[in-house]
């Protein structure tokens, strides 16, 4: 990518993104502010720096993009059909769940039951 400032290329980009300016010292010192617009397939944007105290500081960014109603309420579907898949399992884990508190209270009923009629048997046997 090139960097054009007023119209005039000043810096590039490298593979990684990272801009580099070409500006003398003299318009370095000039240099109060930045602004950075770009454009993209579908995107657009832009963003303000200001210079205070030898640093650039961020002062507005502004970012507009398009994106395809067909991919979007496609990105919706999957989005309700996660969420759906999510409830069911919620509500699988839920019936697990009780089915343990349902058999933990019937072994509790028959243990319960048998400590009984081992009494029971311990009475009859006095």
């Amino acid at each position: 990518m090139t960097v054009y400032v007023d119209g005039e290329r000043v810096g590039t980009t490298d593979a990684n993104g990272t801009v580099s300016y070409d500006l003398s010292d003299e318009e370095a010192d000039d240099l109060d502010e930045l602004e950075v617009e770009f454009e993209g397939h579908g995107v657009e944007g832009g963003i303000e720096y200001e210079r205070a105290d030898g640093s650039l500081t961020l002062v507005e960014e502004e970012y507009e993009y398009e994106v395809d109603e067909d991919e979007e309420d496609a990105d919706e579907e999957a989005d309700d059909e996660e969420a759906e898949s999510e409830d069911e399992e919620d509500e699988a884990d839920d019936e697990e769940a009780e089915s343990e508190d349902e058999e933990d209270d019937e072994d509790e009923e028959d243990a319960d039951e048998e400590a009984d009629d081992d009494e029971a048997e311990d009475d009859d046997e006095s």
